[in-house]
């Protein structure tokens, strides 16, 4: 699969094919049709879970589902956008296709390019048991996604004892060749909202804050090896999920961990408790508005990222 972002450039230097678009198929032409059409999914705007059958069945250039990196987009209308062409897109339609995005483009940012496409998050098949079989409580798929990469028990809160309000928060992490990508979901009936999103680098220290309801949750860890201070967050508001993309300053180099989990790692506190944080900025515009208001423009100090709520100063 050559490109599922219209663009010129290779994420790995290497030439990828390129054919030449229809009249009114270029990238601008994709971004408007996305604007005029909040829903090309073909599902109504739901989120779905789609079993790896499902997938496969939708394999057809006038029915086209792929799977990137745990979620299914119908690309079905972005076909004739595709700079590589259709021959080159149809290579990963029916399954997933990440292994081979990442051979290509793994910067691509496609989470934004096919957002509207989004079908639903990639499933295992349902398992049928007896009624009367145990019932494990979903929270225990949270423990066992905190623990995937914690060797010591103290890392991860027991959340065996039910606090009322509380959300249910679990994290994974996962790597290529030049990149470590941490995924948070929230499991719980709350909204994830990006205006609650923070996240701190300085030198291997990441820390990341996500707001839930009235409580924050903390990912906070010194990284194992250096990454790039330049990395990529994305919230993605309908399946409650974040996911942090770092660059490795080692590329080819595996981790073993994440690295040395820091204070507060993995825990989800009422936000009127949590430490605060702050940051060094640099004072970059003073404008006046009237006699007794001005607007004072920051920069976040490089590694900082976050987004100012609506309403707020």
């Amino acid at each position: 699969m050559s490109s599922l972002s219209p663009g010129n450039m290779s994420a790995t230097g290497s030439g990828r094919v390129k054919v030449s678009l229809a009249p009114g198929r270029s990238l601008m032409d994709w971004i408007r049709l996305t604007r005029d059409n909040p829903n090309l999914s073909g599902v109504g705007g739901k989120i779905l879970e789609v079993t790896p059958d499902e997938l496969g069945k939708h394999n057809k250039r006038e029915d086209a589902w792929i799977c990137l990196k745990g979620r299914v987009y119908n690309v079905t209308p972005y076909m004739e956008f595709h700079p590589g062409g259709e021959d080159e897109l149809m290579r990963g339609i029916g399954k997933d296709a990440t292994e081979l995005f990442n051979q290509v483009h793994k910067w691509v940012n496609f989470e934004s390019m096919l957002e509207k496409c989004l079908v639903g998050k990639l499933v295992a098949p349902v398992i049928t048991i007896r009624k009367s079989s145990f019932a494990v409580p979903k929270i225990q798929f949270f423990k066992k996604l905190h623990r995937s990469d914690t060797t010591a028990s103290e890392d991860v809160p027991d959340f065996s004892v039910d606090l009322p309000g509380r959300p249910f928060m679990g994290y994974e992490w996962s790597q290529d060749d030049s990149t470590i990508t941490i995924t948070v979901q929230c499991g719980s009936d709350y909204a994830l909202e990006e205006d609650r999103v923070v996240a701190d680098l300085v030198g291997q220290r990441l820390r990341i804050r996500i707001g839930v309801e009235k409580y924050f949750y903390f990912i906070h860890a010194e990284l194992q090896d250096t990454v790039y201070n330049d990395y990529h967050v994305h919230v993605n508001c309908k399946l409650k999920s974040l996911e942090v993309r770092l660059v490795k300053e080692k590329s080819g180099i595996s981790w073993s961990s994440l690295g040395t989990f820091l204070p507060g790692h993995n825990q989800t506190v009422p936000s009127k408790t949590a430490d605060v944080s702050s940051r060094p900025c640099v004072l970059t515009d003073k404008c006046s508005v009237t006699h007794d208001v001005f607007i004072f423009t920051f920069t976040l100090p490089q590694g900082s990222f976050m987004w100012i709520p609506i309403g707020h100063a």
